[in-house]
């Protein structure tokens, strides 16, 4: 019964993996829309999209050298999925310090921003000139704005761009400003740059507070997993010991075993790290409030003439 059960969810699993083989090679006619986890198309999600590439390549070549070398299935798969979800279990800290980062340089930028502005200069020449003194962790995609607006792009259209490439919803609070005013130039958008860069410090500040906090979950949690890994790769070492789980049945009480403590970690996780807010310039899954696509709008959401006003 069992030896049945166990090669009836091998092919299942099997047929499965080759339907997403083929599709991945050849495509789906539905439209491309990034992952939950992915968000726009920012700069840090195609960072992290590249490293997560690379990964699963090297977790798929693992897998299969531990599954030939200890003619297990499962040891293979908890070796792949050590590959792919360590550094997505220890880099939470990382992404938070630098998404804190972002937004530390945006009020920053803001505050110049507001300078200039006060100066009697235009908002397009405020927008090139601050590529100068640009702060380090935005200094790309300040640059990157400068020369769009150097070429010839329209400042709202650019901004819009630049919201993009942020891909934050404090980033869209900024921005959203300035786009107003590049369409509608008027008194006003110094005071809101500098009210903006205030807000943007004030929340980097109990950011940092809330992380110090969460910093003792993420040690708990690590060193928990980190004892577990060590505990299972010396037991693999011990036939004697995991000889039990080499037939179907200890296969599967061993996928049981570690599929829950994947998903306690997972657990664990999520009260660690703080989940992406809902942008506001383009319409976000996250959001609450549903906004209807427009014809014109391109795969990012940003329409040809104008941004699509979201909710958050």
């Amino acid at each position: 019964m069992i030896p049945s059960l166990w090669w009836i969810v091998t092919g299942a699993l099997g047929g499965i993996g080759v339907v997403l083989a083929v599709a991945g090679l050849v495509g789906t006619s539905a439209p491309k829309k990034p992952l939950p986890w992915q968000g726009e198309r920012g700069t840090m999600a195609r960072q992290f999209a590249a490293q997560r590439r690379l990964l699963l390549a090297v977790a798929g070549v693992a897998l299969l050298v531990v599954w030939l070398v200890t003619a297990m299935v499962m040891a293979g798969v908890i070796v792949a999925a050590v590959i792919v979800g360590g550094p997505w279990l220890l880099a939470g800290q990382a992404v938070n310090r630098t998404q804190i980062a972002r937004r530390e340089a945006l009020a920053d930028w803001a505050q110049r921003l507001s300078e200039m502005v006060r100066l009697g200069n235009a908002l397009e020449r405020c927008l090139i000139a601050s590529r100068k003194h640009a702060p380090t962790a935005l200094a790309a995609e300040v640059i990157d704005l400068s020369d769009k607006i150097q070429a010839g792009w329209p400042a709202h259209e650019a901004l819009a761009d630049f919201a993009r490439g942020l891909d934050d919803v404090t980033g869209d609070k900024v921005c959203a400003a300035l786009i107003m005013a590049a369409r509608d130039p008027g008194p006003g958008l110094a005071q809101a740059m500098e009210d903006l860069s205030v807000s943007v410090r004030e929340e980097v500040k109990q950011r940092r507070a809330i992380e110090a906090d969460r910093q003792r979950i993420r040690t708990t949690v690590r060193g928990l997993t980190i004892v577990a890994l060590v505990l299972v790769g010396l037991g693999f070492t011990v036939p004697s010991y995991t000889g039990v789980y080499a037939g179907a049945l200890g296969q599967l009480v061993l996928a049981l075993l570690s599929g829950g403590f994947v998903a306690t970690l997972m657990w664990g996780r999520s009260y660690a790290t703080r989940g992406r807010s809902a942008r506001v310039l383009v319409p976000d899954r996250k959001s609450p409030v549903k906004v209807p696509e427009r014809p014109d709008a391109d795969e990012d959401g940003f329409a040809a003439a104008e941004p699509v006003w979201g909710a958050s």
